[in-house]
C-alpha cells in the first residue's frame, strides 16, 4: 500500500490526459478511488491498496466488504425508515450496508421534517456517506437526494392497483384503531366504519417507547388497546386482512370527539362472519405466512443514536393538548432530563431519555434561559445536537401518555 497523500507527486509524471480522468490533488483522487470501491481499499490509516482479483472465487458476485469501504460516493439506495429528524437507508451496491441519515443532510437542508417533505419508505435516493465508527448503522450520509424513476413508479401505481380495492388509497397515516388480537411476535389491528377492516401488524414496527425493550407484544398490548398506524396494502392480503401495518403507536386519546364515535366506538364490540377467517389466520400456520411472509427485520439493529418515533400532533391538537394539563394524574416528575423537537407552531415532544417516551410539550409551558418564547425557534436555533434541543421538565402522566407542566433550559424559571 502507499499513502494516498503521496499519489499526486506520483501521478503527476502520467500524461495530462490520463491526469485530467480522476484530478491532481489529494481530494480528487480521494473521491475518484471511492467510486470504484470493487478496484480500490483505503483503510482507515490513509493507505491505498488494490484489491486483488484472484481471491474472488468463480461464482461470487462483484460486492466487497462493508468494512473494507470507508466512504460511499454517489450510490443508490431505498429508504428503510423515516422520523421527523432523521432516517435509515439500504444500500446493496458497492456493499450490502446501511446508512443513517439526518433531514439537515437532505436536499440540502431545505426541509425541517422528513415526515412532511414527501419522502417515503421505499423511495429510491442517491447519497454520500463516511464511515460510522462504533453504531450499528455502517455509514453516516453527508448528502441524500431523491432519485425520481417515473416509470418505475407508474409500474409500481399499476400494481398497487391491482392488489388492492379502487376506492383504498395506498397508504394509510396516522390511522386510528383498536388491537384486536395480540400474539407474542404480531397482531391484528380493526379500524375503521363498524371495524370492518384489519391490519396486520408485526413485533418490530411497534413504537419502541411503547415497547419499552420487551419483544413480546403481549406485555404492552391487550385486546381492545386504542392505538394509531401507518400501513399499506398487504402484498398478499385475505377476504379481511388487506393492510400491514409499518408503524404502530399508542393513541392520542381525545378529550371530547363526536366526529369518531362510530370509528372509535369503546362500547362496540367486532362480531360478523368474518371472524372466523382471522382466528383461521392465527391457528392455521399457512393463513399466517400469507401476511407474516413478507415482514422483514431491518438489516441491522436500531443504532445508539435512534430516538422513538414522534408522537404526531395535528395543528387543532393544540388545544386538546392544553386539557390535558387539567386531567387528575397518576404520577408527576420534576427536573427530568430530555430533548425537545417542535413538530407544529404551538406544540412538540421531549425525548424523556430515562424512560425513553415521549412528552407532549404546548408552547406555552417553554422557557428559554428564564423567559417563555413565542416561537420554538428562539430555543431551536443555537441546538447543535441532531436529537433535538436539551432541556429539563416537569410532567404529569394523563391516561396512557406523559403531559409537559414545565419545559426550560438554563435555571429553572421562577414560578
Amino acid at each position: 500500500g502507499i499513502k494516498i497523500s503521496l499519489l499526486p507527486g506520483h501521478l503527476s509524471q502520467l500524461p495530462a490526459e490520463v491526469r485530467s480522468s480522476y484530478g491532481s490533488n489529494e481530494s480528487a483522487i480521494r473521491k475518484f478511488m471511492e467510486k470504484h470501491p470493487e478496484v480500490f481499499i483505503i483503510d482507515s490509516s490513509g493507505r491505498v491498496f488494490t484489491r486483488p482479483q484472484n481471491k474472488l472465487p468463480p461464482t461470487a458476485t462483484d460486492e466487497v466488504c462493508a468494512a473494507d469501504v470507508t466512504a460511499l460516493y454517489d450510490v443508490q439506495g431505498k429508504v428503510l425508515r423515516l422520523f421527523n429528524a432523521f432516517g435509515f437507508i439500504t444500500v446493496t451496491h458497492p456493499v450490502r450496508t446501511t446508512v443513517y441519515f439526518t433531514v439537515k443532510c437532505f436536499e440540502e437542508g431545505k426541509h425541517s421534517n422528513l415526515l412532511n417533505c414527501g419522502l417515503a419508505e421505499g423511495d429510491s435516493v442517491a447519497l454520500d456517506a463516511t464511515k460510522s465508527e462504533g453504531h450499528k448503522a455502517a455509514f453516516k450520509a453527508t448528502r441524500v437526494i431523491r432519485v425520481h424513476s417515473p416509470a418505475v413508479n407508474s409500474a409500481s401505481s399499476r400494481q398497487l392497483g391491482k392488489e388492492q380495492p379502487a376506492d383504498e388509497d395506498d397508504r394509510l397515516n396516522q390511522q386510528r384503531g383498536v388491537i384486536h388480537t395480540v400474539k407474542p411476535g404480531y397482531g391484528f389491528i380493526v379500524f375503521g366504519p363498524k371495524r370492518k377492516n384489519c391490519a396486520f401488524f408485526h413485533g418490530s414496527v411497534v413504537d419502541k417507547a411503547v415497547a419499552k425493550g420487551s419483544k413480546n407484544l403481549a406485555d404492552f398490548f391487550t385486546i381492545g388497546d386504542k392505538v394509531h398506524f401507518d400501513a399499506i396494502p398487504d402484498s398478499k392480503p385475505t377476504k379481511w386482512v388487506k393492510w400491514k401495518a409499518t408503524r404502530v403507536w399508542r393513541a392520542l386519546t381525545p378529550v371530547s370527539s363526536a366526529s369518531n364515535s362510530d370509528a372509535d366506538s369503546g362500547d362496540e364490540v367486532f362480531m360478523s362472519e368474518d371472524e372466523d377467517e382471522i382466528q383461521g389466520l392465527l391457528n392455521d400456520e399457512s393463513g399466517q405466512e400469507s401476511s407474516d411472509v413478507d415482514v422483514e427485520d431491518y438489516p441491522v439493529g436500531c443504532p445508539d443514536w435512534e430516538d422513538p418515533p414522534q408522537r404526531h400532533i395535528h395543528g387543532d391538537e393544540s388545544c386538546e393538548v392544553k386539557s390535558l394539563l387539567d386531567w387528575p394524574a397518576r404520577r408527576k416528575v420534576s427536573g427530568m432530563k430530555g430533548f425537545f423537537v417542535p413538530y407544529t407552531e404551538k406544540t412538540g415532544v421531549v425525548l424523556w431519555l430515562d424512560k425513553g417516551v415521549n412528552v407532549l410539550v404546548v408552547i406555552t409551558t417553554l422557557y428559554n434561559m428564564g423567559k417563555q418564547v413565542e416561537s420554538f425557534s428562539e430555543l431551536c436555533q443555537n441546538s447543535s445536537s441532531e436529537r433535538g434541543t436539551e432541556v429539563f421538565f416537569d410532567a404529569v402522566e394523563a391516561e396512557d401518555m406523559w403531559v409537559a407542566t414545565l419545559v426550560w433550559t438554563g435555571e429553572r424559571p421562577a414560578k
